[in-house]
């Protein structure tokens, strides 16, 4: 072989080990999950645990969810980890009273942590409020954060946001007759709260309402019905104080009811997501705004299963997008996700993280690339448990685009090939200027 023919080969050959190198690179997902330990947070046997709500601030994570010790009662408790899910404290009662407290929300910012829940003490439904200023280590409350219901069951779909020193609370609330929109602030970490807020006003049902932050703008999407239901927007961009018109997304869902819409926001960019049914079964959508909500992409469908999708979740971090639902399959409900390393421009194939378990009521809080979650595996009519699981085995997730395979400290594979790759490269390329070859 002639010493051209040569360095043609040695150049294909670096060629290939470049291009490997980068498919390499570019095909370890910031977001999986391995087959780490699913830990039930429940110990209380055959007792129905329900609804947990979860919060993530750094390696502490904050868990609530509903037990009912008998028919008539149902209590809050709350348990915390201060070391990324490895250890466990004891469970504490967060409601403090022989009543029926349903449906908690959690929210953390630093050492505050603010929980809500639905209370019918007063025989009617109410919304209550504790919180920890410590950490989760003392508890402060109950305090009672609504007094207008109208009728013994009023109150509805409840959820909490933390930013900063705010905490804001959002629900669907029947006061005036039809089903209505309800905000609530605090801007001080939960230690006093506004007066409520009525954000829609047209008596047309409104369900499901979701609430995200970004930019010091606050974003809701909520279930809009009339002959279907639609998704639509609200925004604020005062901290809560005023809001806009709803706008109603018809531009971007296709036919039949769209339900359960799920917003993150990230600058100027809003992700949504939500479950159509446009056939006989849900599906999970997606779309994207690149300009605060002005405009919105087409609608991506994510899954195209003939069983039901439901009850989708999404984080985002960097241009990595996960997002996580339910389905229905083999007669349970399992656990599926997808994930996108290019902001929702392409996706991967969908991966299990859980199946052949009858799972309900799902939730996930994440803190950079971590993804932490719960949900209620269920036994029979007045056992279900608690789970957790996490996309780590207790060690937090590093960043894979800042540093490469921190397992032991050393660089990665695909680094040490292109390296390699680019050293011989310039060597032959010193070589061929000197023999004016190339």
């Amino acid at each position: 072989m002639s010493y051209n023919k040569t360095n043609k080969f040695f150049l294909f050959f670096l060629f290939v080990l470049v291009l490997l190198s980068l498919l390499v690179h570019s095909s370890s997902a910031i977001f999986s999950f391995e087959n780490y330990d699913m830990i039930s947070l429940t110990s209380l046997p055959k007792e129905l645990h329900e609804s947990p709500s979860i919060a993530v601030d750094g390696n502490n994570i904050h868990v609530v969810w509903a037990t009912w010790p008998d028919e008539y009662n149902c209590a809050v408790y709350y348990k915390k980890s201060n070391d990324n899910g490895k250890n466990w404290s004891n469970t504490v009662n967060i409601n403090l009273n022989e009543s029926k407290a349903v449906s908690p929300c959690i929210a953390v910012n630093d050492n505050y942590v603010n929980v809500i829940w639905i209370d019918y003490r007063n025989n009617q439904s109410e919304i209550y409020h504790s919180y920890s200023n410590d950490n989760g280590q003392t508890w402060n409350g109950p305090n009672r954060l609504t007094f207008n219901s109208t009728r013994k069951s009023c109150i509805f779909d409840i959820s909490i946001y933390s930013n900063g020193n705010n905490f804001y609370a959002v629900w669907k609330d029947y006061r005036y007759g039809s089903s209505e929109i309800l905000f609530k602030k605090s801007s001080d970490n939960g230690l006093t709260w506004d007066d409520d807020q009525r954000l829609t006003a047209d008596y047309t049902p409104s369900y499901m309402p979701f609430l995200s932050y970004s930019k010091s703008n606050l974003y809701i999407v909520y279930e809009d019905w009339d002959s279907v239901s639609k998704i639509a927007f609200l925004k604020s961009n005062d901290g809560g104080n005023s809001w806009s018109n709803k706008v109603q997304l018809t531009g971007i869902q296709n036919n039949g009811d769209s339900e359960n819409p799920y917003l993150f926001a990230k600058g100027d960019i809003l992700y949504l997501l939500w479950q159509n049914k446009e056939s006989s079964n849900y599906n999970i959508f997606f779309s994207k705004s690149n300009d605060d909500g002005k405009t919105w992409d087409d609608a991506k469908q994510i899954t195209y299963s003939s069983n039901a999708s439901f009850n989708p979740k999404m984080h985002v971090y960097n241009q990595n997008v996960i997002i996580i639902w339910q389905e229905l399959q083999n007669n349970s409900k399992s656990i599926f996700y997808k994930t996108s390393e290019d902001d929702g421009k392409t996706w991967g194939d969908i991966q299990t993280i859980i199946s052949d378990k009858d799972c309900y009521d799902i939730d996930f809080s994440a803190y950079e690339e971590n993804i932490h979650f719960v949900w209620q595996v269920y036994h029979e009519p007045t056992w279900g448990d608690i789970w957790y699981y996490a996309n780590s085995n207790y060690v937090p997730v590093n960043d894979p685009i800042d540093n490469s395979n921190k397992n032991d400290g050393s660089p990665g594979f695909e680094f040490i090939i292109l390296l390699f790759s680019i050293s011989i490269l310039i060597f032959i390329l010193k070589n061929n200027k000197k023999k004016g070859r190339f």
